[in-house]
Order: C-alpha cells, then structure tokens, then sequence
C-alpha cells in the first residue's frame, strides 16, 4: 500500500511506517479458526520512501518489493526499509536464480545421504537422500542457500522430481549389488504438495525403477501439514494407502499437535535438531524431548532424533526410549559410494565411540 504524509521530518516519516508495519504485523499473525483447527499467517513487508528512495511510482514499487524479499530472508513476520545494498543482494538473487534453472539440465545437482540408526543394535534403518548444487564458481552449494530461492521461483518442482528419480534410480543401484540399504528418505517441498500430479509421478517412478513404495520414505514438515491441510491430510492419505512411508520432519518448531497427526497415518517423526541441541542445557527442553517421545510411542509412532553430535545427546535419549537417531555423531552426509562404504564396514566410528554400544 502508498500513502502520503505531511510530516516535517525524515524521523517523523520513518517513526509512522515503523508503527504502522507492527500494527499489521500484530494484527495479521493472530490465530483464526477453520472447523475448530488453528491456523497462523505471516507477512513480510517492505518499506520504500519517497523522494530518498526513488522519485517514480515504478521505482518505489521495485525497491520496495527488494525490502520485501530482504524482510522474508530475515525470518519473515517483520519489515525491512529499503536501503541502496540491498540492490546487490536482489542482483544475486536474480543471477543465482539463473543459473539454478540451469544446474539440473548441465548436471550440476546431486544426492547425497545421511544414515539414521538404531543405536541399540547398531542398525542402519535408512538414508536420507540431501540434495547439493555443485556450483561451477561457488563450489559445493548446501540447500540452505538456494531451497528457498527454488521454492518461491517454482523450480523446486522440476528439482524435486529429479530428486525422486535419483533416489529410485539409486535404490536400484543397490538393488542390483546386493548392498543393504533398503530404504531412502526425501524431503518434500509444499510446491511439490500444491502440484496437481505428485502421486503420478511418484507411482510411475517407483514402476520405472522397479521400487516397492515402501522403500521410500517422504518427509514433510508440520508447518506445511498445517498451511493447508483441506488439501495436504487427503493427499497424504492417498500416498499412505500407495504405500509410501510418511515422515514429520522438524516436529516441534511448527504449530501442529499430536492431535493433527492422528489426521495422518505418519510412520515417524523427526525431533528437530534446535531441541536436541539443548538437551545438555538447563531449560524445558530436557522435559519437552521425553513428553513427544512418551506420547509418539503411545501413538505407535516411532520417533528420529536429528543433529545428534555428542556421546552425551545419545545417552540422554536412549534413556528416554528413542533409539532412532540421525546426526554428525553417526555420520556426515555422503555420496553412493561412501554409504556402500559405510554399510558394508564390520563396525562403524560411532560405535568404536561407543555410542550407546
């Protein structure tokens, strides 16, 4: 929205956007209601101002749409003013988009995987397939600097069925070497959940590669259970009822409860990595980690604890019943032929460690 002041000052001028940016902050992260379910909405804002900023109506709406995208890299729920360095971040934004439409086309995508383990007798129960760019300049690009990009631009779609092919392809791979690694888990993006077709794909592809769905693992995170469910739940189901495995990534940073997942047959949850980091910690989070997993056993859900690093996490877990367990402790992510490595190996450093063993 524009409006136009008569303030005097440039102080005048900033002191009332500022207010008026909380006040619609505040006003549109209240929680509203649909059939008894909760549901939250961000927003992110960007404030541009004339004549500093620009001294046309085009201008004015460009920079401030730069402060808005600046503002959603932030967090989001805020405001951001504009200021002229944000014109670099938008022209990197705008070339690393680029050359992202590009990367799956010149090779430039691959998979790598992380085990998750059963710390009791040593099991690995899965991988979990991370997706990596492999940048002709930058290098190895980790997803943390291009998913969101990927996301808001709509590549997260083509990428995402890359990622499913690579992962039936690569089960066949092992398949057909006899390596023991039955299982892959891939993250799914809310892009990928909104697309009309996800199900064909994902049932042609397992066909293709000759992959019983059950192999595959699909993580989705409970905030997106949440921004739509009248869509998500049914859609879930249908994967359920294909046979696909169904996985609550991040549970605990959303506003989901144990309650919506009874709306969905999911197969396990994934503590989030910011509570198992806390563990050593005075604070809830020593009382919140054993509550989700007493009441997910309860449910027959079986419980991952991510980002487990030291000897210390693992003790403090297996004591409170999760024996599933995913981190840098167990294993860094790793190409094919590492984890064949891996697998394959008499007695793994974590267990040498002696990582609840």
């Amino acid at each position: 929205c524009c409006f136009q002041t008569d303030f005097s000052s440039d102080k005048q001028v900033l002191q009332a956007t500022s207010e008026l940016s909380k006040k619609l902050v505040n006003i549109i992260a209240q929680p509203f209601y649909i059939d008894s379910l909760e549901f939250y909405v961000s927003v992110s804002i960007g404030i541009t101002v004339f004549p500093q900023d620009g001294n046309n109506i085009d201008f004015l709406v460009r920079n401030a749409d730069i402060a808005m995208y600046h503002a959603k890299d932030k967090g989001r729920n805020r405001s951001e003013y504009y200021h002229a360095r944000m014109n670099e971040i938008a022209e990197k934004r705008s070339r690393m988009e680029s050359e992202l439409r590009t990367a799956v086309s010149r090779g430039q995508l691959l998979l790598h995987y992380q085990p998750v383990v059963d710390v009791v007798n040593g099991e690995v129960m899965w991988f979990e397939a991370l997706l990596r760019w492999q940048h002709p300049r930058l290098g190895l690009v980790l997803p943390d600097e291009f998913v969101g990009l990927a996301e808001e631009t709509g590549l997260i779609v083509p990428i995402g069925e890359w990622v499913i092919e690579q992962v039936c392809r690569q089960l066949q791979v092992w398949q057909h070497k006899g390596v023991a690694i039955h299982a892959l888990a891939l993250n799914l993006s809310m892009r990928q959940l909104e697309r009309i077709g996800l199900v064909a794909v994902l049932d042609r592809t397992v066909a293709d590669y000759a992959i019983d769905p059950s192999q595959i693992i699909l993580e989705i995170t409970e905030s997106m259970l949440m921004q739509d469910p009248e869509r998500t739940v049914p859609l879930l189901k249908i994967l359920s009822e294909r046979g696909f495995r169904l996985a609550m990534d991040d549970f605990g940073t959303g506003y989901s409860s144990f309650g919506q997942l009874s709306y969905v047959d999911v197969n396990s949850l994934k503590i989030d990595r910011s509570f198992v980091a806390q563990l050593e910690k005075e604070g809830n989070v020593a009382c919140i980690v054993p509550a989700i997993i007493g009441m997910a056993r309860e449910m027959g859900i079986r419980v991952v604890a991510e980002g487990v690093e030291t000897s210390a996490q693992v003790e403090f877990l297996q004591k409170q019943g999760c024996n599933l367990m995913q981190g840098y402790y167990f294993g860094f992510p790793m190409d094919a032929a590492e984890c064949e490595r891996y697998i394959e190996s008499d007695k793994h450093t974590w267990q040498i460690r002696g990582a609840g063993l």
